[in-house]
């Protein structure tokens, strides 16, 4: 409501040039109709290409693993976690947490590589990601050698996918050599 400043001047509002003011606050309830809330959008997670970029670019790394000629180098705390075998190598009572290198010799070094992409980011590179097109590999043999190393780190989730995808390409010509796995 307006007031006229000859009026503001003569009422109770104004005392020793102080203007007084009364007023009344209400809080009114919004009531949301059922389903109908507002979100606030969230922006999806990176993380996985973050501990990507950290794997590739090798920053903070405190292990370097030597497997037939090739290194490569790691975090022993992401690799404690996501495996026990780790764990007790680097943490444990007999570990050795001033570990810098250690020789691997019992893999091949494509799949070591992509054993330790997938204890960063809890993915399986693509079919044509994992063999170029000069290799001689095949989809199935890194499979294969997945699955030894997810044996021999107890990686159990590594093991099932490995086991899913020598199951879906499985063949005549394959099968002898992956029930020898088992």
């Amino acid at each position: 409501m307006y007031m006229k400043r000859s009026e503001l001047e003569t009422s109770n509002y104004l005392k020793d040039d102080r203007l007084s003011i009364h007023g009344t606050v209400s809080i009114v309830q919004t009531h949301f109709e059922e389903g109908k809330r507002y979100v606030i959008p969230v922006s999806p997670s990176d993380m996985i290409q973050n501990l990507r970029r950290l794997l590739k670019s090798e920053i903070g790394s405190d292990i370097t693993f030597q497997v037939a000629g090739e290194e490569f180098r790691a975090h022993k705390s992401i690799l404690a976690a996501r495996s026990p075998v780790f764990k007790s190598m680097f943490f444990g009572l007999v570990g050795n947490r001033d570990m810098e290198t250690t020789v691997v010799e019992e893999f091949d070094p494509f799949a070591f590589k992509v054993m330790l992409l997938f204890l960063y980011s809890d993915e399986l590179p693509e079919t044509h990601e994992l063999c170029d097109s000069d290799s001689p590999c095949t989809s199935t043999k890194i499979m294969r050698h997945l699955l030894t190393a997810a044996d021999c780190y107890n990686l159990a989730r590594l093991r099932q996918m490995c086991e899913a995808k020598l199951y879906e390409d499985i063949a005549v010509n394959t099968v002898a050599d992956t029930l020898a796995l088992t």
